[in-house]
């Protein structure tokens, strides 16, 4: 299942519980996804996001997923302490089979389409990704609707 990590499971059901309870943050992007009729995108892009934070950090890395407002728009972040990822990379990471590490990615699993799919998920409702990345140091990716 896609809960078979623990963690992302727990970070998945707080954005939920937050839904449930009328987080307003958390009420607009659903609003946002169910207006196409997708309500599955509202937990697909926690879970991919989640996913590739999980499988490209270090050992004992952290990985935060949040549901908020960034300069007045809902935001759902991901942050982790993982590896990171140069700049010189930063642009191609949304492209389909496309992976920064190769050796990497043979390790952790994966078909290099996750980040793929978040783009497309947010071409769909006219949303925006924000990515700020740096080696070493890890990476936030903040959808804003």
């Amino acid at each position: 299942t896609a809960f078979r990590n623990p963690i992302l499971g727990m970070a998945v059901g707080a954005i939920l519980t937050a839904i449930i309870q009328s987080s307003s943050a958390s009420v607009g992007i659903l609003q946002a996804l169910c207006s196409t009729g997708v309500v599955h995108y509202a937990v697909a892009l926690p879970i991919i996001m989640g996913q590739n934070a999980i499988r490209y950090n270090n050992p004992n890395g952290k990985v935060k997923i949040s549901v908020g407002t960034i300069d007045g728009q809902v935001a759902l972040t991901v942050k982790d302490n993982g590896i990171g990822i140069p700049a010189s990379e930063q642009q191609r990471i949304f492209e389909r089979f496309y992976r920064v590490d190769k050796s990497r990615s043979k390790a952790t699993g994966g078909t290099g389409l996750g980040l793929a799919i978040v783009k497309h998920i947010v071409e769909i409702h006219d949303a925006k990704i924000e990515l700020d990345s740096a080696p070493g140091v890890g990476t936030t990716i903040s959808v804003l609707f």
